[in-house]
């Protein structure tokens, strides 16, 4: 991948200290992340934190329910913040913004795959979601106020393991 170079190059060239961090590279769709995640000294079960942006809205559902399910096999108390797009966004259906985003990614190479249902109520879809994997919503934000005539563009949610 492309990313984890980046990342490196970022911290240092902004002069932040990442000698304590263990950066570990993983195809989602390939890999086992937890496995490669304990291979490099990682405790599952003690309580975590997984920041989890930017990465979701490029994998299969599939792959991104089973992901959360293994954070949500991690300590008890651990919590996962995910963002992610709409069903409508990834599909480019609905709005125009839609379409042309769907039209953007899919130019660059790296075409969206995974969205929730966002329609209203999007915050009660995300709880039902979450919840089936094995984690306990604890928040959602949108990026736009819910009305009931139209889909979330995209949302963050919290979540944690019980």
């Amino acid at each position: 991948g492309r990313t984890q170079p980046t990342k490196r190059s970022l911290y240092q060239s902004s002069g932040v200290n990442s000698s304590k961090i263990t950066f570990v590279e993983v195809d989602f769709n390939t890999e086992h992340w937890l496995t490669k995640l304990e291979a490099s000294g990682f405790d599952s079960s003690r309580p975590s934190y997984f920041h989890w942006e930017g990465v979701s809205y490029y994998l299969p559902r599939e792959v991104v329910s089973a992901t959360l399910r293994d954070m949500s096999r991690c300590g008890r108390g651990s919590v996962v913040a995910l963002d992610y797009f709409s069903r409508e966004v990834v599909q480019g259906t609905g709005l125009a913004e839609n379409a042309l985003l769907k039209r953007v990614v899919t130019k660059l190479g790296e075409p969206f795959d995974f969205g929730l249902e966002m329609s209203p109520p999007a915050r009660q879809h995300a709880a039902e979601w979450v919840a089936d994997i094995g984690l306990q919503l604890e928040e959602v934000a949108t990026m736009r106020p819910e009305r009931t005539d139209r889909s979330q563009f995209s949302g963050v949610l919290i979540a944690s393991v019980q």
